[in-house]
């Protein structure tokens, strides 16, 4: 209860939500008054000091974007030199790279999102370059403040020079970041044109997703099966597992390093980091002998990821990654029992493995429809429109993404055959599965705009039927509250 009480006390600290903190703080005020104990008093100091970490870090970040605008005006368009080092892994795209600068602006440090004209940059490189700046961008203020960077520039390739030194974490200079180069350059040059996928897939980048692919994925409402998350967590300790097969007392450990590995190779990612966050709670958990519960697993990570960085919550990867996982554990909690009822021994093996099939299936579609319901309110208000077809979509292409996923992971860092077999095998796999995902957003029905929805109403609708799910009441309750929260909600 304190820990989602102090992580909601530092949402509404980032927001500047005043409603948000009186509601908060008069919960645990109310608790503290009833209680009559410490640790209800405690609750509500720690309220207030969430609402105070949450403002301070916003407040922060706003002057650094002042100071970022400030220095663009006085340039007037024209080049300014900065001197700094690259302290994102560098994403390749058409246009060259991009990457957070961590520079200095009117002597205040700070980083700036950087789209340079060059492929060969590494982590920890120390440069000076001549950079543009924008004032007006078409990433979202939001992403660029929940990565904290202050704002974006742009640089001609001959306007980039090295310098002498390195910065940044060893480890990631002389490890992760060459595993995630060489990872990347092995599958480009192995599949060319069809690595944009497979690279995308695997490593989160997707600056060279073709068009026609990117918006067959906006129009299917995937991006989900494409954004890293714990999906891609759970293959890679399902690999783990497999491979301690015979030796199950380190397991645990093999599983755990495994995944630290893979999120250290692929680089700063929120939606892969709550969901390793996650998987280490439930580790240690199952290590301690607790019974580990994956929704205390989820609001614990939440809590540590904000306490690290208050201004995360800001990223829509983020948010769409928890209120999917959340909505995901209460599906899985309220399953119908028609899905989780075992064939009957009866019947014939071939008729029990089609039930099973058809079981699967239909929790697949069950899952994916309450994910969807889930996060409504935040595509509406990010995006302004929903997929329609979003949850089929999920369904169909959710076993051919984890196969390519499985295939990209093998290659990627040269298993045996991956120059011969294994190799054609993705290069089919990738090819094949971006035509049918082309090929279904091409006759699949555009997104439809909607107004946005209420939130407070939307969500407390939402939450009473899953906490009645056998009240018919509750199920026209949670109806007519989700249509009331569209009623009053904003164009």
């Amino acid at each position: 209860m304190v820990v989602w009480l102090f992580s909601a006390a530092i949402i509404a600290g980032v927001y500047r939500s005043l409603s948000l903190l009186v509601i908060v703080t008069g919960v645990a005020l109310a608790r503290a008054v009833v209680c009559r104990a410490w640790h209800a008093w405690l609750a509500l100091l720690l309220a207030a000091a969430g609402g105070a970490v949450g403002w301070t870090a916003i407040e922060r970040a706003d002057a650094d974007r002042s100071v970022f605008l400030r220095t663009a005006e006085r340039a007037n368009g024209q080049k300014v030199r900065l001197r700094g080092w690259v302290a994102s892994f560098p994403q390749s795209g058409g246009y060259g790279s991009t990457f957070a600068l961590a520079t200095v602006l009117d002597v205040r440090p700070m980083r700036v999102w950087v789209r340079a004209g060059c492929f060969d940059l590494c982590y920890g490189d120390s440069l000076q370059v001549d950079a543009r700046f924008a004032t007006t961008s078409r990433v979202p203020s939001a992403f660029l403040t929940s990565r904290g960077v202050a704002g974006e520039a742009r640089v001609r390739f001959e306007d980039v020079r090295r310098t002498d030194g390195e910065r940044g974490c060893p480890l990631m200079r002389h490890l992760l970041w060459p595993m995630h180069r060489s990872a990347r350059t092995h599958l480009a040059r192995m599949l060319g044109g069809e690595a944009a996928l497979p690279v995308g897939l695997l490593l989160g980048e997707r600056g060279s997703l073709d068009r026609p692919a990117y918006e067959a994925v906006r129009v299917l409402g995937i991006a989900h099966l494409l954004a890293l998350s714990g999906m891609h967590l759970t293959m890679i300790a399902a690999l783990a597992v497999f491979a301690t097969y015979w030796t199950p007392r380190r397991r645990a450990a093999v599983v755990a390093l495994a995944l630290s590995l893979y999120v250290g190779v692929v680089g700063d990612v929120d939606s892969l980091t709550r969901a390793y966050t996650m998987a280490l709670l439930i580790l240690a958990a199952r290590a301690l002998n607790r019974p580990p519960r994956p929704i205390d697993a989820l609001g614990k990570a939440l809590f540590l990821m904000l306490l690290a960085s208050p201004v995360a919550i800001l990223s829509v990867g983020l948010q769409l990654s928890f209120a999917a996982t959340l909505a995901v554990f209460l599906a899985l909690d309220r399953m119908p029992v028609a899905l989780r009822r075992a064939p009957a021994p009866a019947r014939p093996a071939w008729s029990r493995a089609l039930v099973r099939c058809a079981q699967s299936v239909a929790a697949a579609f069950w899952v994916s429809v309450a994910v969807e319901v889930f996060i409504a309110p935040l595509q509406l208000h990010h995006f302004g429109r929903i997929s329609m077809v979003g949850p089929l979509a999920t369904v169909v292409f959710l076993l051919p993404v984890t196969i390519l996923q499985v295939i990209a992971l093998a290659a990627s860092f040269g298993a045996a055959g991956a120059d011969g077999a294994l190799a054609a095998a993705l290069t089919w796999a990738s090819s094949t599965t971006r035509a049918a995902i082309v090929t279904a957003g091409s006759i699949a029905p555009d997104p439809v705009a909607f107004s946005r929805p209420h939130a407070g109403i939307y969500y407390a609708a939402a939450l009473i039927a899953c906490a009645f799910p056998k009240r018919k009441l509750a199920w026209g309750i949670a109806v007519a509250g989700i249509a009331l929260s569209f009623a009053v909600g904003s164009k």
